[in-house]
């Protein structure tokens, strides 16, 4: 699939960010989340680490990203799981996510989508809209796992429901291939239209087809024009190689 290599960006993206909840303003964590605020990030790095050390979820977390990502302190793989992997047992669901998406693409330590399975599942349980698309994609797409296209419609419709656009526009798609539910066009148009309202381009294509072809929507010309011509403007190239084709300036 053509977001495959989106979706991992957008995975990693997600990781950036740090968390910001914690008891009270002069602990230890919430000092360190204003010096990270400050781009001051080792001494984010040292409170955190302090906060972390008093069994601090969130903490942990953030000590995690930053060895992630190498802010405040030396790049290290190993150290991330290791304190994504203190705040994911003790019920984080951010850290789930985030130690999940290590072990599905192999961050540190090796491949294993059992593990991946098993953590984002436990962070989807717990509502995050990243984790229960990532679910979804995995049961619709994933080379090293089983597919389950229910198990993927369930999860895309919980994540779609929180507005996740990749997981609305994969929800239309299902919906639009019959692939774990009966096949129904409008749904397929519903969903589509609200990850397209979001900006996503690939829905924006498939919206202008549903339009330019009257499937679970009044066929008209002028939506279908407008929506391909939003999708070549934001890079989407099957609408830029059609608009390009017929002479369409977008």
């Amino acid at each position: 699939m053509k977001k495959l290599i989106s979706l991992i960006a957008i995975l990693t993206l997600s990781l950036s960010s740090i968390s910001f909840a914690s008891s009270t303003e002069q602990d230890p964590f919430n000092i360190g989340v204003q010096y990270y605020a400050q781009q001051d990030y080792t001494q984010a790095f040292k409170l955190f680490m302090k906060a972390a050390k008093q069994g601090d979820t969130y903490a942990q977390r953030n000590i995690g990203t930053m060895y992630q990502s190498g802010k405040g302190v030396k790049q290290d793989y190993a150290q991330a799981l290791k304190w994504y992997t203190k705040s994911a047992e003790q019920g984080n669901a951010d850290a789930q996510y985030s130690l999940a998406v290590m072990y599905q693409h192999g961050i540190g330590i090796k491949t294993d989508y059992t593990q991946a399975i098993k953590w984002y599942t436990k962070s989807a349980e717990q509502g995050n809209a990243d984790a229960q698309f990532a679910l979804g994609f995995i049961y619709s797409f994933a080379k090293n796992a089983k597919k389950d296209y229910a198990q993927a419609v369930k999860w895309y419709t919980k994540s779609a429901k929180q507005g996740n656009a990749d997981a609305q526009f994969y929800l239309g798609f299902m919906y639009n291939n019959g692939k774990g539910v009966k096949k129904d066009y409008a749904q397929a148009v519903k969903w589509y239209k609200k990850s397209a309202e979001q900006g996503d381009a690939n829905a924006q294509r498939n919206l202008a087809v549903m339009y330019g072809q009257g499937l679970g929507v009044k066929k008209s010309v002028k939506k279908a024009d407008y929506w391909i011509k939003k999708a070549a403007r934001n890079g989407n190239k099957d609408a830029q190689e059609f608009c390009k084709k017929f002479g369409i300036k977008y």
